[in-house]
């Protein structure tokens, strides 16, 4: 008997369990794959300032492979936005690694791991799961479905996703020489809906990827990207994955149920990341459960209070990948060399945060220089 199950043992899960821990309460972590930390579906580029405020410092620190001071944005005709912070602005890491140290640091906190272990179906308080060959059971009080977009507690739940809702992604480790400081992003209609990237591990490798909408072939628009880039290298470690880009889903709480992380679409539809919304919301899952076990509180108090903190910003997400979704290539590079000429690089490097855009938005909004931009203000507005 546990007094939480949490499906799913990446970084959402195993820092819902740490949460919970400190709350004084136990749980049970409960991860379809025999090792922690892979498959990774994940660039692994972490901002500064979020690796601070979701509490990851210690294991990001640990896990780091590359700090980065900037990036560059570039037009599908290489006008190009240059940002760079003081010191550094991100954290390139080795997503596995991150999640291993998790975990270290869970097990000694004498939390539960069952690995290799698939939830199957559940009857009342009881979990059925597939462990190796062979079946077994768990009770549990509550259910945590940290499970990931393609989330089985998420399907018990009945809660309706956007079928088209992905991004569907494709990632290689490549060698050459690179320039370690600068991340690069790279839109046009080769990455159709999102965009590629260049993230430096050193300034030998780098991890070079591309998203691109649901049902187009994100491996042949690599290609086209990395003959349009002239990138030539060995290319290693290659790998595919579906990532969710929507608003955040509702109804994330149903009965014993709850949802957090990627299973419940908290992740930055512009660029896909999903790591430090999970880590906050790790943190309120275990604030509403304490409150439910030991208060008898609604555990529906945990989706009231992801509306007044990350989805705000989530949902602000949602509306600028939905208005760079609206341009075709002759307008962004249009609007970037309007940016440019507006100082934004300067109004970013203040005040940019990869994680709440509406830090800066609001500085864009209320600057006289970027009246010229009103047009652009509108059509996002309805965008």
């Amino acid at each position: 008997m546990t007094d939480v199950a949490i499906i799913g043992g990446s970084v959402a899960g195993i820092q819902t369990a740490l949460n919970l821990k400190k709350e004084g309460i136990n749980s049970t972590v409960i991860e379809e794959h025999p090792e922690i930390g892979k498959p990774v579906h994940c660039s692994g580029l972490i901002s500064k300032t979020g690796v601070e405020e979701a509490g990851l410092l210690e294991a990001v620190e640990e896990s780091t492979v590359n700090k980065v001071k900037g990036a560059r944005i570039y037009s599908p005709y290489n006008s190009v936005i240059e940002l760079k912070k003081p010191g550094f602005a991100a954290y390139v890491v080795d997503r596995a690694l991150l999640d291993k140290k998790l975990y270290y640091k869970a097990k000694l906190e004498g939390i539960e791991f069952k690995l290799n272990s698939k939830l199957i179906s559940r009857r009342n308080d009881t979990l059925f799961l597939k462990v190796m060959n062979r079946g077994e059971i768990v009770k549990t009080k509550l259910i945590v479905g940290a499970d990931g977009p393609h989330s089985t507690v998420r399907e018990m739940m009945n809660v309706k996703f956007p079928s088209n809702g992905f991004i569907h992604t494709y990632q290689a480790r490549m060698h050459n020489h690179f320039d370690p400081d600068f991340v690069e992003l790279h839109f046009g209609e080769f990455a159709k809906g999102f965009f590629a990237w260049i993230i430096p591990e050193s300034n030998e490798t780098a991890r070079v990827g591309i998203g691109v909408d649901f049902g187009i072939n994100p491996q042949k628009r690599f290609e086209w990207f990395i003959q349009r880039r002239k990138l030539e290298g060995r290319i290693s470690n290659d790998e595919s994955a579906l990532i969710p880009c929507h608003a955040p889903l509702k109804n994330i709480v149903k009965d014993d149920m709850l949802l957090v992380g990627d299973a419940a679409w908290q992740t930055k539809a512009t660029s896909g990341g999903g790591l430090i919304f999970a880590s906050l919301a790790a943190k309120l899952a275990s604030q509403a459960i304490r409150e439910h076990l030991i208060n008898k509180a609604p555990l529906a108090d945990y989706e009231k209070l992801c509306q007044k903190t990350i989805n705000p910003e989530l949902e602000l997400h949602w509306k600028l990948r939905r208005y760079l979704n609206s341009m075709n290539e002759d307008r962004f590079d249009a609007l970037l060399k309007k940016l440019k000429d507006s100082g934004i690089e300067k109004i970013l490097e203040e005040h940019g945060d990869m994680d709440k855009p509406s830090r800066f938005v609001k500085k864009i909004t209320r600057n006289p220089r970027f009246l010229g931009l009103l047009p652009e203000a509108i059509k996002f507005g309805f965008a």
